[in-house]
């Protein structure tokens, strides 16, 4: 796989510590991260993190500790544990990647500062108050999720020029559905797309539900929320090349593991740009002073073994626009 730009916005500058503007103490600061099941915050995100703390002359084994628990189990009481594992340690602050998380994190301790990574729709989960003046312990990056399933959208009618019809696995679960689905809808009926719903609630559900949609006529699919873990995806990338449906999704795990496409924030890029808001907090600023950003970047990722698998030839402009091809 190519990973054109997975690091770019790492810059040169990375290998400059700007050790003269970190705070110094005997002590070394505490910082937390806690990591849900499904996410595809990997080893290079981390490093990613490490490094923009790193530019900002935060150093492991000299000034600063980083304390990781990742939820392998998936369950609300398995979340919570970790995230209770976490504030028993005093971080001075936690970075949490997605919903979940940031919620399980301000259960278990209420008055530490947290950064979120990837959080869909923050004001609407009453995580913040807003993007200027979030909150008095929660700042961080937004997914934009909601805003990105339009594109999706947009994205497969470009792919696949004749579809009318596509398939939208739903998960009216997920805390951001009702945000997704109205977005989703608009911009289908502003490219003459119809949606053909199918609400799942577990993993056995996606056998019935890509039948369906094939039944129906539909040409294509996508998802709204749900189905992350290894084994999920695995199932969706074969139910995907079994019915020949080219299916885009929002993250580049997701298409390593065979799924045709996706676009969504760039993870290493969000990690590195959590950075800037630990050192920030590090140095004595409040969340509620810290504005909300948007992802710094975006990825764009192809499977090209499953294109060709599906008869699917990418046209010109969307392979310029990749970020990350995987061929084979």
């Amino acid at each position: 796989m190519k990973r054109r730009s997975l690091l770019s916005t790492l810059g040169a500058a990375a290998l400059q510590p700007q050790v003269a503007g970190a705070q110094t103490s005997s002590t070394p600061f505490k910082v937390g991260l806690l990591i849900g099941a499904g996410s595809d915050a990997r080893t290079y995100a981390f490093e990613a993190f490490r490094l923009g703390l790193r530019t900002q002359g935060f150093v492991e084994g000299q000034n600063l500790v980083i304390e990781r628990r990742v939820d392998i189990e998936g369950t609300d009481e398995s979340l919570s544990r970790a995230a209770h594992e976490l504030a028993a340690l005093s971080p001075a602050v936690v970075v949490a990647a997605n919903t979940p998380p940031v919620i399980a994190m301000r259960q278990a301790a209420p008055a530490t500062p947290i950064v979120m990574v990837a959080v869909g729709d923050p004001i609407a989960m009453g995580l913040i108050a807003s993007l200027r003046h979030p909150s008095r312990t929660i700042t961080g990056i937004t997914g934009q999720d909601a805003e990105l399933t339009g594109k999706r959208l947009a994205l497969l009618k470009e792919v696949v020029r004749s579809v009318t019809r596509i398939g939208l696995l739903a998960s009216p679960d997920n805390p951001v559905f009702d945000t997704q689905l109205a977005n989703a809808e608009a911009v289908a009926k502003a490219h003459g797309i119809e949606l053909l719903r199918e609400d799942v609630h577990g993993q056995s559900d996606l056998d019935r539900a890509f039948a369906s949609i094939v039944d129906r006529g539909g040409r294509a699919v996508m998802r709204l929320g749900g189905f992350r873990s290894r084994e999920a995806i695995k199932s969706l990338a074969s139910l995907a090349v079994e019915h020949r449906l080219p299916f885009c999704s929002d993250r580049l795990i997701e298409v390593q593991e065979g799924l045709l496409m996706s676009y969504g924030p760039g993870t290493a890029a969000m990690f590195q740009q959590a950075a800037g808001f630990v050192a920030r907090i590090l140095r004595g600023a409040q969340p509620g002073d810290l504005p909300v950003e948007p992802p710094a970047k975006y990825e764009l990722a192809l499977n090209m073994p499953t294109a060709r698998a599906l008869g699917i030839v990418f046209p010109a402009g969307v392979i310029a626009r990749a970020t990350a091809v995987v061929e084979a």
